[in-house]
């Protein structure tokens, strides 16, 4: 896995790509949160930086603030009234942006065996191979 360099105002912090569980923006900041630290790692940069460094493959952005490791992503429900949800394995809840909807469902077809997709009614343009 990659192995990334993340600077801080407590200092230069290197980690490997699969230990970050998500990031989220706060305005020009981002907080790191970590799969074996309880607190988040709060960073000057903006998280277009992130999603341009970090592997593709490996993290997608479902919200204006939100980058997420789809390895972490344990299932994701489409709720009538709050829209699409991601529940990772720690327990978190993330919601999915309306217009970062149609993309993420788009890249279960690339298949992540380990989360369960539930959607019980989707719009006849969405096709899901889960």
């Amino acid at each position: 896995m990659q192995s990334i360099i993340i600077y801080s105002q407590s200092g230069n912090h290197q980690c490997e790509a699969a230990d970050v569980l998500r990031i989220e923006s706060s305005s020009n900041y981002s907080r790191i949160f970590f799969t074996n630290e309880k607190r988040p790692l709060l960073v000057a940069k903006v998280l277009s930086y992130f999603e341009s460094t970090l592997p593709a493959c490996t993290f997608t952005r479902v919200h204006r603030s939100h980058l997420v490791n789809r390895q972490y992503i344990k299932e994701v429900i489409d709720c009538k009234q709050s829209g699409l949800q991601i529940h990772l394995v720690n327990g978190e809840i993330i919601g999915v942006s309306r217009r970062k909807k149609a993309a993420f469902i788009r890249s279960f077809e690339s298949g992540w065996e380990h989360a369960t997709l539930q959607i019980p009614v989707l719009p006849s343009s969405y096709s899901l191979a889960v």
